[in-house]
């Protein structure tokens, strides 16, 4: 006997995929052209589509609350090291005074006081933990190379939103998202700052200066 060739077709590239009911349907053949067969084969794909997106941002919240879990535990850890210490540490991994004042936001002569033994403030002292917590996972887990620069890199074009913009901002696992690519440069954009494409866009561009650091200058 011969098969018909639609028959055939159906078999050969019949999978099941769960319905919107729980019920399984075939994908990869085309119903029977109905008003109520196509309806469905639609409402299935968009039950689909919606099972999809809430797996995906469960992923994400669960990233998101694995990496400030880790970074908590890493600051706990971290924060017993003298402020001397730790400062000594950002120096060695490359961070400029100017980078590391940007960061946890003091002015470079409260640093170099620091540095010289004088008081740190417990809130500043645990900045100094959580900076290099933070480091360290990013140096641990992820693909990013020469971090200290990383961290003064725009994260698009002509737009003066850097890493230290965010980390500087309190946003300490936004920067370890993004850093593990998890998000891209415009999404943690978008969730740093929702208007950051009509807030940024000025007569400025950034550009790497002389010295190795990012500047701003007048769109030419």
């Amino acid at each position: 006997m011969t098969t018909n060739l639609l028959e055939s077709n159906s078999v050969a590239f019949s999978t099941k995929v769960p319905d919107s009911t729980g019920e399984s349907m075939s994908s990869g053949r085309v119903p029977t052209a109905t008003p109520i067969s196509a309806l469905k084969h639609t409402a299935d794909a968009r039950e689909l589509v919606s099972r999809v997106i809430g797996l995906n941002t469960d992923i994400r919240n669960t990233h998101s609350d694995a990496l400030e879990h880790e970074l908590g535990v890493r600051v706990q850890q971290q924060v017993k090291a003298s402020p001397q210490t730790m400062l000594q540490t950002l120096g060695d991994r490359g961070f400029s005074w100017r980078a590391i004042a940007q960061l946890v936001n003091v002015s470079v002569p409260a640093l170099q006081k620091w540095r010289k033994g004088e008081g740190v403030s417990g809130e500043n002292r645990r900045k100094l933990a959580s900076l290099l917590a933070g480091i360290n996972i990013i140096a641990s887990q992820f693909t990013v190379q020469e971090i200290e620069s990383w961290f003064e890199t725009p994260l698009v074009d002509d737009f003066p939103i850097t890493p230290i913009s965010i980390w500087s901002s309190g946003d300490y696992t936004l920067v370890l998202r993004y850093a593990s690519e998890e998000l891209t440069a415009e999404a943690a954009l978008d969730v740093f700052d929702s208007a950051w494409r009509t807030k940024w866009d000025s007569g400025f561009e950034s550009s790497i200066a002389e010295d190795g650091h990012v500047s701003l200058g007048m769109k030419v």
